[in-house]
């Protein structure tokens, strides 16, 4: 198991720290802040298993969908990703109402082949992913859905996998709601250019 702290500001790093003393653990510390996406593309880089994935330390998503994860990616799939469902909670709209909005947009932008790209759980066959992650270029919250359109074009296999998302709401979110929908939107863009621009050449 690799921790990959991206310059956290709060006291995950010495809990990582107080757990890592075994030789099944390992951990990379950031100096500074690089984004999610170069968070994961570290470990998977560093990773030694022909199978590698990463879920989110929140475990929104929980531990027990790991089996299936791998189960799927060792019965052929190269690509596995979590298909979120969760329970309806007032707390949730408006964070919900974007996100399902932000899904319908990127596949009709990108048709992208998984419903859910933003997923915080995926597993992947190590071998066929890392060409694929070496032509993924943003590091930050968009990575998730460049990797996924990405290793589409690649002929990659992708399997969806149905997960129960509980959303903790004690934990501050790295996410910021209009800001990062912005982005999103913007790099939806960036990315069918940049891909249009590769199938000229």
């Amino acid at each position: 198991m690799i921790f990959v702290d991206d310059k956290s500001s709060d006291t995950t790093a010495q809990l990582i720290k107080e757990v890592i003393d075994n030789k099944n653990f390992r951990a990379i510390f950031h100096e500074k802040n690089i984004g999610r996406g170069g968070a994961v593309s570290d470990g998977i880089r560093v990773a030694r298993g022909r199978i590698v994935g990463y879920l989110d330390i929140d475990l929104e998503i929980a531990l027990e969908y790991i089996p299936k994860m791998l189960f799927a990616v060792n019965n052929g799939w190269d690509v596995v990703c979590a298909k979120r469902s969760s329970k309806f909670a007032i707390l949730n709209v408006f964070r919900d109402l974007l996100h399902n909005l932000y899904k319908l947009f990127a596949n009709i932008v990108l048709s992208l082949p998984v419903s859910d790209p933003n997923a915080g759980c995926k597993f992947f066959n190590r071998e066929k992913i890392l060409p694929v992650l070496d032509k993924t270029i943003d590091k930050h919250w968009f990575w998730d859905t460049e990797i996924i359109k990405r290793a589409k074009l690649e002929g990659l296999s992708i399997k969806e996998v149905p997960v129960v998302y509980v959303r903790n709401f004690r934990k501050k979110s790295s996410v910021s709601v209009f800001s990062d929908t912005i982005h999103f939107i913007k790099q939806l863009f960036w990315l069918r250019q940049q891909l249009s621009k590769g199938i000229k050449k």
